[in-house]
């Protein structure tokens, strides 16, 4: 146990709305939700150098520390990145970048579809059921909108995800550069007209996603997606995941009164063949790295005012399978990025990694992501009711914000 006060002591402190242009109404902050789907790997990402039972029980999986080669990227002389995830050292070092880790959800599962579920929805608590809409929806539902309220959040997916369900002005716009009104464009404006009499003021239930639709067509035509050119020498990655965070900027830049943006990147459940230097999650955790860069040089200095969290569902076990990668895990590391964010370090009351310390194998939950979702909602989204977005939920403060 003195590992785990120890790390606690040096890195704890007493831990995904587009803000209206400056001085054009409410300062809020736009959330960015960035949602790893399949159990991102986050004793590989941000790296427990400093334990000594890491290697021990990672084995031939496990990061070299700083000092060998191939070693991970040193973050505070405990922890360090992934050497694929070096370019979240731009924000990290600038002090815009904080690690939360030994986070995630208190409730324990297996099930990619239950901890996705319950983590969007907020209600990851034993024995309770999983609420029908998310807490980010709630949270539109529970503040005034910035615009108009026809189209407050966009989740770059095909689908609308669960954080999102039920939320008002909430659409689902996958490729937001190719989104525009099916059909022959001869005759687009007098359908689209019939749509739009036969659902504005009706009782339908159609009705709100129809609106919310038209309204995102006409908002997106003030994008220019194609001639966009990212600031600062921001480089996004042609992936879709860094295209999707790509368009995120452009829409931001260009003046649309959205107060949350999702963007997932899936396929993080790596069960063979994990490659932490090399193989498939070097790959992934590159790119992600790449893309949080570029998306924080592009916004630096823009005026937008914005708060990304970045998160998976679960971690992996401590111990690599006979595989060559990692099963289903419980603890994990969660990413939060913005201009009024206390960052630059690893926020963590560490657990330990010692056989004495593991919850079934696996890096035990130490800090609730509820807390850490609750600060940002309070203190950069504006929110007054906190009780409806984290239901029965006792918080603790943890200093994420400035």
């Amino acid at each position: 146990m003195g590992l785990a006060a120890g790390a606690a002591a040096a890195t704890c402190t007493p831990r995904i709305g587009f803000a209206a242009s400056p001085g054009s109404g409410p300062q809020r902050d736009v959330l960015i939700s960035v949602f790893c789907r399949g159990g991102m790997d986050g004793l590989s990402a941000v790296v427990p150098f400093g334990d000594p039972d890491y290697a021990v029980e990672r084995g031939a999986l496990a990061v070299p520390p700083p000092s060998a080669g191939q070693g991970a990227e040193d973050l505070d002389g405990f922890f360090g990145l992934s050497p694929a995830a070096a370019p979240l050292k731009t924000p990290y070092l600038d002090g815009r970048l904080l690690v939360v880790h030994a986070a995630g959800s208190p409730y324990q599962t297996l099930s990619h579809f239950e901890g996705m579920k319950r983590w969007e929805t907020g209600t990851p608590l034993s024995g309770s059921v999983p609420l029908l809409d998310g807490w980010a929806a709630r949270h539109l539902k529970t503040i005034a909108p910035l615009g108009t309220g026809e189209f407050r959040a966009a989740s770059i997916t095909a689908l609308l995800p669960p954080t999102l369900t039920g939320g008002p002005g909430a659409i689902p716009i996958a490729v937001p550069p190719t989104y525009a009104f099916p059909g022959e464009a001869a005759t687009a404006s007098a359908r689209r007209g019939v749509i739009d009499d036969l659902y504005r003021g009706s009782s339908s239930a159609m009705a709100p996603a129809a609106v919310s639709a038209l309204s995102a067509l006409d908002a997106l035509q003030n994008v220019s997606f194609q001639s966009y050119t990212p600031a600062n020498g921001a480089v996004y990655p042609g992936s879709p995941f860094g295209s999707s965070l790509r368009s995120v900027a452009a829409m931001l830049k260009a003046g649309l009164d959205l107060e949350v943006c999702e963007v997932d990147f899936d396929a993080w459940d790596h069960h063979t063949e994990l490659g932490p230097l090399n193989g498939k999650f070097a790959g992934m955790i590159d790119t992600f790295a790449r893309s949080l860069e570029a998306f924080y040089l592009d916004l630096s200095n823009s005026g937008v005012r914005y708060t990304l969290v970045a998160h998976s569902e679960f971690g992996r076990r401590i111990a690599p399978n006979l595989s060559g990668g990692c099963d289903h895990g419980h603890g994990n590391a969660m990413y939060v990025m913005g201009d009024q964010i206390n960052g630059g370090r690893v926020l963590t009351q560490w657990p330990g990694l010692s056989p004495a310390n593991q919850v079934d194998g696996n890096l035990g939950v130490t800090i609730d992501y509820r807390d850490i979702l609750a600060e940002i909602a309070e203190r950069r989204l504006g929110s007054t009711e906190l009780d409806a977005l984290f239901p029965d939920h006792v918080r603790t403060v943890h200093g994420v914000t400035l």
